[in-house]
C-alpha cells in the first residue's frame, strides 16, 4: 500500500509526516461541513504561496525508483538556435514563470527555472492534472479495466443508472460534453460548485448533487467537477485508489520523480482536475508521452489511437479535444469555456507555425506545446502574467518553430533526411485523395500476450537489417509488440504499394454484401459497358481479382503513348488504355498478375455502388474499422489507383490484417460475412496460392513468380510457412500483412523496397518466439 502524507496548518503552512492509513476515517457531517468552510476561508485570503493553505491532506505520488533526469542534448549537437532560446528564456522570466524546458528528438535543449525554483520544486499542477487524469483513462483502456471511450460513465458511477446521467459517455466526460453544470465565479462555500472542489467528500458531491444542465454530449462546458469525476471514475473501474493508479501506471512507468496529489480526506478521493504537486519535468514526461503516440522506450502504455482521438475536436468546440487544445484552426482568444462564452480567453497574436500543434493548458497559462511533425515539446510553468502586455500564447512556439525553419540541421538530421524514404510518398504522389477515418483504439483482449515475456530479437534484428519502417505483432488479441525504426513513427503513412489490392478486394466482399454485386461469378459487362457483347466482357469479377482474367499485358511500344505508359501517367488515357485490352487466352486459365486487372475492379465497385471509390471505402470499411485517415494515389480525374498506394499508417494495415483473421468482423461489428471472407481467402483455379488479390502460403516455393511463365521479378523462401494457413498481403519490396488464424496472428511490416526479402522468414522468427516457454 502507498505511503500516505499529510499536511497541517500549524500559524503557518507546515509539512508533517503522517502514520500510514488505509481505511477512511470517520468524520461527521458536520465537521466535514466545518472543513468546507475553513477551506473557502483560507482560499479566499490567498495568504500563502501558491495557493496552497486549503491542500490539506496531501498525499505522495510515488515516482519511479530508478529516476534519472531526461537526457540532454550535447552544445554542438543542438538543434534550436541560441538566440531563439534566449528570446524565449527572456519572455518567460518577464512573464512570471518558474520553468521553461524545451525538448527535441528525444533530449532536453534548454532548461531554465526562474526565482526560487529548481528542478527538484514540486510545482502546483493547476490544470495540467486534467490531461494527466484523461491519459488515466488511456491506460484503464489499455489495461482492459475500460472497453473504450464510448462505455457510459453510468457503467461505474451506477448511482446514475436510471438517470439522464446515464446517458453521458467517457467521451463527453473527458471532452468537457458532460452535460454537467459549468464553471462560474461563485462567492460562498455553499454553492455546489464550491462544496465539487472543497468538500471532504468531494466526490460524492459530485456523483449525488452536482446537477445535469444540457443533455451529454451536446454542449461544451468546461468544469472543475467534470475533472474530478474522473478519480472515483479510475477507482472503481480498476478497483486501485486513483493516487495508486497515478503513481504506478503512469508516473513510474514514465521514469517520473513523482509528488504529492490533494485528497479530500484522509482515506478518501484525490482530486483529479487540479492539485497535483510535480516537479517541471515530469510534467514534461507527459507530454512526451501524448507526442510519441503513447510509447515509452519502446512500450505502449496508452491504446493505439488514443492520442488521435483525444486531439481531435469535436463540432461543440473545434478548439479542444479531451485534456488538450488543438492549435490549428486559428483563433484570436481561446478558453476553457464554450467557445460563445466572451470572457477568459488567452490571446493569441498569431496562428501557430505548426498545423499539428496541440497542448495542455491550465490556470496562469502552465502550458505544454506539443508538436509532433517537429518532435518538439515545451513546457512552461509560474504564475499569471503581468496585466501588460498580456501573455501571448503563441510567442514562445512560434519564436521556436520559426527558427527550426532557418536553422542549419546537425549532421544527424540531415543523413536522416538525407535516406532515400519509400514512405514519403504522402508527399510526392499527387493528386492524392482522403479516405476520411473514424478512429478508435484496438479492441484490446485481456488475455492478450505481455510484449515483455517474448523475446523478439531476432525478427526485430532482421527487420531492422533489411530497412523497415515499422514492425507489428497482434497475437491472442492484443498488440504484442510495436516497433518503429530510426526516425519512424506511428503517424507515418507509407506506399505499401500493391497492399492496396487485398483493400480493393474487400470493398468488392462489402459490395456483394450489401447487394449492389450478386456474386464475384457475374461477367464484367454488367458493369462496364464498353465491353458488352465483346469476349472480354464475359471476364467474371472473380477471374480478375484472381489475377487470371486471360487478357493482353500492355504493351510499351509506342513510347510516351503506348498503352502500358498511358495507363500509369496521371492524364485522362488509363482509363481508354484499360478498355482496349484483349484477350490473350481463355479467362480462368492462366495466373498473370497485374496491375490492369486490379484497376478494372475499381471501375466495377465504382458502377456498381453508384459513388465514389474513395467514398464507399470510407463509410463501407474504413470508418468501421476504427482506422485513421488514409491516402490514395488518384488519376486526374479522381479515381484513386486501386492497385498501389493506399497511404495508411501501420496500425490500420493491422486492423484490415485483424478483420481477415477474425472472418470478418471488429469491436463485435461483422463487417463482411465469414463465408465472404472464406471465399476471398480459397484458392484459385489458376494458382494455389493466389486467392481475391491475396496471397496464401498453401504450396510451398522457394522461389515465388507472379505468373506462370516464372519469369520477371520473384522472392525466395528459405522455407515453408511454420503454419498451413497463412493468408498475406504483398506490396512490392517486402510490404507484408500476414494472417495466420491458426496462430491468432496478425503481423505488419512495413519498409524499403527490398527485393532480397525473404518472405517466410520473419513471420517464421516471430512464431518461433511465441511459441518459447
Amino acid at each position: 500500500m502507498i505511503l500516505r502524507f499529510f499536511y497541517s496548518f500549524i500559524v503557518v503552512l507546515v509539512l508533517v509526516a503522517c502514520a500510514q492509513n488505509n481505511s477512511e476515517p470517520e468524520m461527521s457531517t458536520a465537521e466535514a461541513e466545518k472543513i468546507l468552510h475553513e477551506r473557502f476561508k483560507r482560499m479566499t485570503d490567498r495568504t500563502s504561496m501558491n495557493g496552497l493553505p486549503f491542500y490539506d491532506p496531501l498525499v505522495l505520488l510515488e515516482g519511479s525508483e530508478n529516476w534519472h533526469p531526461l537526457p540532454r542534448a550535447e552544445k554542438l549537437k543542438k538543434t534550436i538556435p541560441e538566440s531563439a532560446i534566449s528570446d524565449i528564456e527572456d519572455y518567460a522570466d518577464k512573464n512570471n514563470s518558474s520553468a521553461l524546458i524545451v525538448w527535441r528528438n528525444g533530449v532536453v535543449e534548454s532548461e531554465r527555472y526562474f526565482g526560487d525554483t529548481t528542478a527538484d520544486t514540486e510545482i502546483v499542477s493547476k490544470s495540467l492534472a486534467k490531461p494527466i487524469s484523461v491519459l488515466a483513462v488511456g491506460r484503464a483502456i489499455a489495461e482492459g479495466h475500460i472497453d473504450s471511450l464510448d462505455q457510459p460513465v453510468a457503467d461505474f458511477i451506477h448511482e446514475w443508472r436510471g438517470t439522464p446521467k446515464e446517458k453521458m459517455l467517457i467521451r463527453d466526460l473527458l471532452g468537457m460534453r458532460s452535460g454537467l453544470l459549468p464553471q462560474s465565479d461563485v462567492k460562498s462555500a455553499d454553492d455546489v460548485l464550491m462544496r465539487a472542489y472543497l468538500h471532504p467528500f468531494f466526490e460524492d458531491v459530485i456523483i449525488n448533487e452536482y446537477p445535469l444542465v444540457n443533455e451529454p454530449g451536446t454542449r461544451y462546458d468546461y468544469a472543475n467537477a467534470v475533472a474530478d469525476l474522473v478519480a472515483p471514475l479510475i477507482e472503481r473501474a480498476t478497483g486501485r485508489q486513483y493516487e495508486d493508479w497515478i503513481a504506478n501506471e503512469l508516473l513510474k512507468p514514465l521514469g517520473a520523480r513523482g509528488g504529492k496529489i490533494w485528497m479530500g480526506r484522509l482515506g478518501g478521493t484525490p482530486h483529479a482536475g487540479c492539485c497535483a504537486l510535480l516537479p517541471a519535468e515530469d510534467y514534461l514526461r507527459t507530454a512526451i508521452l501524448v507526442l510519441q503516440d503513447g510509447v515509452w522506450e519502446g512500450k505502449r502504455l496508452l491504446p493505439t489511437g488514443f492520442v488521435t482521438e483525444i486531439s481531435t475536436p469535436t463540432k461543440e468546440n473545434p478548439h479542444a479535444g479531451m485534456g488538450l487544445y488543438i492549435g490549428s484552426p486559428y483563433t484570436e482568444g481561446r478558453g476553457a469555456a464554450n467557445p460563445d462564452i466572451a470572457y477568459g480567453k488567452t490571446f493569441h497574436s498569431e496562428p501557430y507555425q505548426a498545423d499539428d500543434l496541440v497542448l495542455f493548458d491550465g490556470n496562469s497559462n502552465q502550458v505544454a506545446y506539443i508538436v509532433p511533425s517537429k518532435k518538439l515539446v515545451i513546457l512552461r510553468t509560474g504564475a499569471w502574467a503581468p496585466r501588460e502586455p498580456k501573455w501571448d500564447n503563441t510567442f514562445i512556439p512560434n519564436k521556436v518553430l520559426r527558427s527550426l525553419d532557418t536553422d542549419v540541421r546537425t549532421d544527424t538530421d540531415k543523413s536522416a533526411k538525407a535516406r532515400p524514404r519509400f514512405s514519403d510518398a504522402i508527399r510526392t504522389l499527387k493528386p492524392l485523395g482522403k479516405i476520411k477515418g473514424n478512429p478508435r483504439p484496438l479492441p484490446t483482449s485481456n488475455v492478450a500476450a505481455e510484449s515483455t515475456s517474448v523475446d523478439f530479437t531476432d525478427a526485430i534484428n532482421y527487420a531492422s537489417e533489411l530497412g523497415s519502417y515499422s514492425l507489428l505483432v497482434w497475437h491472442q488479441g492484443g498488440l504484442i509488440l510495436e516497433r518503429y525504426f530510426e526516425d519512424f513513427d506511428a503517424d507515418l503513412r507509407p506506399n505499401t504499394a500493391s497492399m492496396h489490392k487485398s483493400v480493393m478486394a474487400l470493398l468488392v466482399a462489402t459490395a456483394i454484401e450489401d447487394g449492389y454485386i450478386k456474386s464475384v461469378d457475374e461477367p464484367i459487362e454488367n458493369y462496364v459497358d464498353a465491353w458488352k457483347g465483346l469476349p472480354e466482357g464475359k471476364i467474371t469479377i472473380k477471374n480478375v481479382l484472381n489475377m487470371a482474367s486471360g487478357l493482353k499485358p500492355l504493351s510499351i511500344e509506342g513510347g510516351i503513348d503506348s498503352p502500358r505508359v498511358r495507363f500509369v501517367t496521371q492524364g485522362q488515357g488509363y482509363r481508354e488504355a484499360l478498355l482496349d485490352m484483349r484477350l490473350e487466352v481463355k479467362p480462368g486459365s492462366r495466373f498473370t498478375y497485374a496491375n490492369t486487372n486490379s484497376q478494372i475492379v475499381a471501375m466495377v465497385i465504382e458502377s456498381a455502388v453508384h459513388k465514389p471509390y474513395g467514398e464507399y471505402l470510407s463509410e463501407r470499411l474504413w470508418t468501421r474499422l476504427g482506422s485513421s485517415d488514409a491516402y490514395t494515389w488518384n488519376y486526374n480525374d479522381g479515381t484513386p489507383r486501386t492497385y498501389t498506394a493506399l497511404l495508411a499508417t501501420a496500425i490500420d494495415w493491422l486492423r484490415v490484417g485483424i478483420l481477415i483473421k477474425d472472418k470478418g468482423q471488429i469491436y463485435g461489428d461483422q463487417v463482411i460475412s465469414a463465408d465472404l471472407i472464406n471465399e476471398m481467402s480459397t484458392p484459385s483455379v489458376a494458382y494455389p496460392n493466389y486467392g481475391w488479390q491475396v496471397w496464401l502460403g498453401n504450396q510451398y516455393e522457394e522461389k515465388r513468380f507472379y505468373n506462370d511463365a516464372k519469369t520477371g521479378v520473384s522472392f525466395s523462401a528459405t522455407e515453408p510457412f511454420y503454419v498451413d494457413d497463412m493468408i498475406y498481403f504483398d506490396g512490392i519490396g517486402g510490404q507484408r500483412v500476414y494472417i495466420s488464424r491458426k496462430q491468432d496472428l496478425v503481423i505488419v511490416r512495413t519498409g524499403d523496397q527490398r527485393f532480397d526479402w525473404d518472405d517466410t522468414k520473419l513471420p517464421n522468427l516471430i512464431i518461433d518466439a511465441i511459441k518459447q516457454p
